[in-house]
Parts: structure tokens; sequence; C-alpha cells
């Protein structure tokens, strides 16, 4: 039975999905340089207010009173927010990439796949050591994670 012209779209699509071996990388390295330099832009930010005293004067925003302190303290904790995204980001795509390779063409128990694939959103996956002693890389990326 031939394909319809519709289906062959799609099938072609989701070939070249398949072909496509740069996304996870880029995905890491991005995410991770983006981490680093969000760190070196928290840590530039921190330095200038260090040594400073806190100005006393209040802004406007959104019709809101603000003072200088409480703005210096919102940016700080959005740096730190960014900066877990994106070293996040790049820990758990690293796993999802490791996780295939491990367990690539190796015979491995449906409660051992379950428990490696779900380790990133489940601390207690780590306890189970039986599984973690014949994957030791997965398990440190695991830990990095949490």
């Amino acid at each position: 039975m031939a394909n319809t012209p519709s289906e062959e779209v799609e099938y072609s699509h989701i070939k070249r999905l398949r072909d496509v071996h740069w996304i996870a990388p880029t995905t890491i390295f991005g995410a991770l340089l983006c981490g680093i330099l969000f760190a070196l832009a928290n840590h530039v930010f921190n330095s200038t207010l260090s040594g400073h005293p806190v100005p006393s004067y209040h802004l406007s925003v959104v019709g809101t009173q603000v003072s200088r302190q409480e703005l210096n303290i919102v940016a700080g904790t959005t740096f730190a927010a960014i900066i877990k995204l994106c070293l996040g980001l790049a820990l758990s795509t690293s796993y999802a990439q490791l996780f295939w390779h491990a367990t690539a063409g190796r015979q491995t128990k449906l409660i051992a796949l379950d428990a490696l694939g779900a380790v990133t959103t489940n601390a207690l996956h780590l306890f189970r050591i039986p599984i973690w002693l014949r994957y030791p890389l997965l398990l440190l990326v695991a830990l990095l994670t949490w």
C-alpha cells in the first residue's frame, strides 16, 4: 500500500530530525556557557555593590515605592535563578545523553531503566545502590544535578 503525500512529508521530517546529531551537544554547551556568563555577571554585579553604603532613597516601580536594596536583592536572586536554570539544563541534557548511550544495546531490567530514567526528578532512586554500581558515570551526573 502506497503512502499518502502527507505521510511521506511527515516521514521525511522525522528522518531529518533523526539525522540531526548536533542538537544535544549544542544545548549542553550553550546552556553551560550561558550559566558561566551569568555567574560572571552576578560576580561583577556583586563586586560593584561591595563596600558601598546602601542608598536611602526609594524608587517608584509600577506605582510602588521600592528601596535600592530591594532592587539589588531582586537582581541577585534573578541571576541565581537563571544560573540554576542554565546549569540544570546542561546537566539534565547530559544525563539524558549518557542514559541512552549507557543503556543502548545492553540488557537492563525494567526496574533499573525506571530508576535510571527518573533519578533527575526523584532523589529516592539514588538509594538503589546495585543499579549505580553498573552505571557510575550516570550516578555522578545525577548527584551533580541534585
